[in-house]
């Protein structure tokens, strides 16, 4: 197996999640367009409906994209050098130690990602009405959610040799004699 190969199967993977992601962020932008409309804001609902139908196609190209032609961008993701087959000898411990750093990265990731939604909505809330208080509660505790995630995604990445064997490892990648 070549290495653009087995990076062909984990853009596959890749591409059927974020085909899920795409689904969920349709929802979520439909909710936010209809509160933000519900609101009354004059003028913004519109800009705002454009922008989530932007942000949902976009991310529905991409995921497409990964799905349709995983081969062809593997090739433009490998070096030159990874035609050969590939040969891993890794041990158990060193493949669990890449696996458990790759897992705290994703969930680094996303909770700086859920930190600023939900930071941007609290602070929305707060300087709104006392009308849109109401969910002020339901924010702060997803706040203190992604908090938790977010350290667990930190001690799993620096407990398993580190963010900088994790990137060590991926510039070596395919490169002859890593």
């Amino acid at each position: 197996m070549k290495a653009s190969d087995l990076l062909a199967i984990a853009l596959r993977i890749s591409a059927l999640y974020l085909l899920f992601r795409t689904f969920l962020l349709a929802v979520q932008q439909y909710q936010y367009v209809s509160q933000l409309a519900n609101v009354s804001y004059s003028g913004k609902a519109p800009g705002a409906a454009i922008l989530g139908i932007a942000m949902v196609l976009g991310l529905g190209l991409v995921s497409l994209a990964l799905l349709k032609f995983p081969v062809t961008i593997a090739r433009w993701l490998t070096p030159a050098t990874a035609d050969k087959p590939l040969s891993i000898n890794l041990s158990v411990d060193e493949l669990q130690s890449a696996a458990f750093c790759v897992l705290g990265v994703y969930l680094i990731a996303m909770g700086l990602a859920d930190f600023a939604n939900n930071g941007m909505w609290i602070i929305y809330i707060l300087r709104g009405g006392e009308l849109e208080r109401n969910n002020l509660a339901a924010y702060f505790i997803n706040q203190l959610i992604t908090l938790v995630e977010f350290a667990i995604g930190l001690a799993l990445c620096l407990k398993s040799d580190g963010l900088s064997q994790f990137i060590r490892r991926l510039r070596t990648a395919g490169a002859p004699g890593a």
